[in-house]
C-alpha cells in the first residue's frame, strides 16, 4: 500500500469516519489491486464527499463538487475530446501566458497521464495544475462539455457495414445500449420484437420514449448476449425468466434487473437500471417542511405501521428508503424483506424474498422477527397472510414500514379491510399513510408562459388568475423534451385518536375523509395544484398523473 493510502486510512480512522475493522476490510481490497479511496467508496464505509475532501487536503489540492465542474472553451480547445475521455480528466481553464492547464481529475497522482496530456496538446501545455473531483462527476461533465459520444449509432453502423473490429458486435452493442440509456437517465430499457423489426424504448422521467429500431436479424445475437449477462438460460425460449447483473458505466456502478417474456414475435426483454452513484434522496428533499415535520414525528414512534401507497413507478420504495436512512444509526436493528433488494443500505440487514425456497413475505416476517429487530421494512403488502403478519409485528413493539397498492392514502383503509385486516387490528396500530405520485418537472430554462383560460380556472380555482402558468417547450438542456427530472407529490394522512376510533367502528370512508380534512389533511389533487401554481409542473402533465377534478381521497 502506498504512503498516501496509509495516510488516508490513518486520517479517516483518527477522525472517526472509519473503525479499525473497516480499514482492514478496505485494505484487503487494496491488496487485490484496487486504490484505497475506490475501495472505501464502493464498500460504502465513507461518503464520497468526505473521501474527496480528505484526499484533497492530504495532497494540498482544491476539492471540487459536481456543480463546480464547468469547463472553459479555451481549455476545451487545447485538449481533444478523445484524450480527455481516455485520461478521464476535465480541462477547466487554460492560461496561454504561462501555458498552464488546470484540470479536474480523480487520480491526481497519475503523472503518466499528465505527461500524455502535455504531449497531446502539441506544445500548448507546459504545466498541468490539478484539482480533485469524483470520477463519475468528471465523466458526466465531459458529456456536457464535449457532447455525449453516440457510440450506439457507431456500433450499429459498423455492424450493418460489416466493419467489425475487436469484440463481437453483439457484445459491443449490449454495452453501448446500456451506456446510452444510462447517459439519458433512463430507468428502464424495453426491447420489443415486432414482425419485421425490434423496437427499443427507454423510460425517462416515468414516460416511455422511442429510442431506436433494430433489424430483426440483429436481435438473436443481442438477445443471447443480454441473457448471458443477466444469468438467464439462453436455451429457454418458452418460459419467463428473471436475472440480474452489475456493470460499470461512466465510472458508476449500475445494478440491472433483466426480465424476459415470450411473445408472439419472439422474446421480449426489459432491463431496469439502478444507479448506485446517484445515491438516495433525503426525506427532507422529498417533502415540504410541513410534511417533513409530520413524517419525522410519525417515525419517532417506537411501534406501529406506516404505509406508502401509490401505483407502480410512483417512487414508493425510494420514499421508504429515505425513511430508513432517517432512522438508521448504530442504536437500532433495521431489517428488510424485499422483492428484490433494489439498493444496498449500510448497517441494514436486507433479505430478498425467494418463492422457490418458500421464503415469501409472510414467512419472511416470521423469520425476521426472530432476529430481534427494532424496525422492519416489508417491501409490499399484497395478500392477507402478509398483511396480518405485518400488523402482528407492529402490535408487538416494532416499527413497520411497507407499501400498499391503493389509489390514495385514505383508500388504504378499505384496501386493508379487504385484505382481511380487521378494524380491531387496524385501530391503534396504523400510524399514518403516505399517498404518492411522481410528476415530470418543467425545464426551468425553456418553460413557456401560457395565458390562464377557463379550463385552468375550473381545475385550479381562483388562484390561477394570480399565478403564472407554464407549458413544456424544449431546449438542448432538456434534450428538447421540455421536462427535466421528476418531483414527488405527497399526501400524508396522520391517524389521530379520533380517526383511529372511527376506523375501529368501521366508519364510512366519507366520514373519514371529512374528519381528515378538518384536521388539515391536504389531498394529492391539492398538492398537485400547488406544484402547477408554483410554475414547477405543466397543467397537462399534472392531469396525466392526478385527476384534479376528482374529490379528494376517493377510490
Amino acid at each position: 500500500m502506498s504512503a498516501l493510502a496509509a495516510r488516508l486510512g490513518d486520517t479517516l480512522l483518527a477522525r472517526g469516519w472509519l473503525d479499525a475493522d473497516q480499514l482492514d476490510i478496505a485494505q484487503a481490497e487494496v491488496h487485490a489491486g484496487r486504490p484505497l479511496e475506490q475501495a472505501l467508496a464502493q464498500l460504502g464505509f465513507v461518503p464520497d464527499g468526505v473521501l474527496r475532501d480528505t484526499l484533497a487536503e492530504l495532497l494540498g489540492l482544491d476539492s471540487l463538487e459536481a456543480r463546480a465542474l464547468v469547463a472553459d472553451s479555451t481549455a476545451l480547445a487545447v485538449v481533444p475530446a478523445h484524450w480527455a475521455r481516455q485520461l478521464r480528466i476535465l480541462p477547466l481553464r487554460y492560461a496561454p501566458a504561462n501555458q498552464t492547464l488546470t484540470i479536474a481529475s480523480a487520480r491526481p497522482a497519475d503523472l503518466r497521464a499528465h505527461d500524455q496530456l502535455v504531449a497531446a496538446s502539441q506544445g500548448q501545455v507546459a504545466r498541468v495544475h490539478v484539482q480533485l473531483a469524483d470520477e463519475a462527476d468528471i465523466l458526466q461533465a465531459l458529456d456536457r462539455a464535449y457532447g455525449a459520444p453516440d457510440t450506439l449509432s457507431a456500433v450499429l453502423t459498423e455492424w450493418r457495414s460489416g466493419q467489425q473490429d475487436g469484440e463481437a458486435p453483439a457484445v459491443r452493442l449490449a454495452q453501448a445500449l446500456i451506456e446510452d440509456a444510462a447517459r439519458l437517465g433512463a430507468s428502464d430499457i424495453h426491447l420489443e420484437p415486432e414482425a419485421g423489426f425490434v423496437r427499443i424504448r427507454y423510460r425517462i422521467d416515468g414516460v416511455l420514449r422511442p429510442a431506436r429500431s433494430l433489424r430483426k436479424a440483429h436481435w438473436p445475437p443481442l438477445l443471447v448476449r443480454l441473457k448471458v449477462m443477466g444469468g438467464l438460460n439462453i436455451a429457454e425460449q418458452r418460459a419467463p425468466q428473471d436475472g440480474q447483473l452489475s456493470m460499470q458505466v461512466a465510472g458508476r456502478t449500475l445494478d440491472i434487473r433483466v426480465a424476459c417474456l415470450p411473445t408472439l414475435h419472439g422474446e421480449n426483454l426489459s432491463l431496469r437500471l439502478f444507479d448506485r452513484a446517484r445515491g438516495l434522496p433525503t426525506l427532507a428533499s422529498l417533502t415540504t417542511s410541513t410534511q417533513h415535520a409530520q413524517l419525522t414525528r410519525m417515525l419517532a414512534r417506537p411501534e406501529g405501521m406506516l404505509l406508502v401507497t401509490g401505483p407502480t413507478g410512483a417512487g414508493k420504495t425510494t420514499t421508504l428508503y429515505a425513511m430508513l436512512a432517517h432512522l438508521n444509526d448504530s442504536t437500532v436493528n433495521i431489517m428488510t424483506l424485499e422483492d428484490p433488494v433494489e439498493y444496498p443500505l449500510p448497517m441494514v440487514r436486507q433479505t430478498p424474498v425467494n418463492e422457490a425456497l418458500k421464503l415469501d413475505f409472510a414467512s419472511g416476517i416470521r423469520a425476521l422477527m426472530r432476529q430481534d429487530p427494532d424496525i422492519l421494512l416489508v417491501g409490499e403488502i399484497r395478500d392477507e397472510a402478509t398483511a396480518r403478519m405485518a400488523f402482528r409485528a407492529a402490535m408487538t413493539g416494532h416499527l413497520v414500514l411497507s407499501t400498499l397498492h391503493a389509489h390514495s392514502a385514505l383508500g388504504a383503509i378499505p384496501r386493508l379491510l379487504d385484505l382481511g385486516v380487521g378494524p380491531d387490528m387496524l385501530a391503534g396500530n396504523l400510524i399514518g399513510v403516505v399517498g404518492q405520485r411522481l410528476v415530470r418537472a418543467l425545464c426551468p430554462a425553456c418553460r413557456q408562459p401560457v395565458p390562464t383560460d377557463s379550463r385552468a380556472r375550473r381545475l385550479l380555482g381562483a388562484a390561477a388568475d394570480q399565478a403564472m402558468l407554464y407549458r413544456a417547450r424544449g431546449c438542448p438542456l432538456c434534450r428538447h423534451d421540455g421536462h427535466r427530472g421528476r418531483l414527488p407529490v405527497l399526501e400524508i394522512l396522520d391517524i389521530d385518536s379520533e380517526l383511529d376510533a372511527m376506523i375501529g367502528r368501521r366508519a364510512p370512508l366519507a366520514d373519514l375523509r371529512r374528519h381528515a380534512g378538518q384536521q388539515g389533511f391536504i389531498p394529492l389533487a391539492e398538492a398537485m395544484r400547488s406544484r402547477v401554481l408554483a410554475g414547477e409542473v405543466a397543467l397537462d402533465e399534472a392531469l396525466r398523473v392526478v385527476d384534479l377534478g376528482h374529490r379528494a381521497g376517493e377510490d
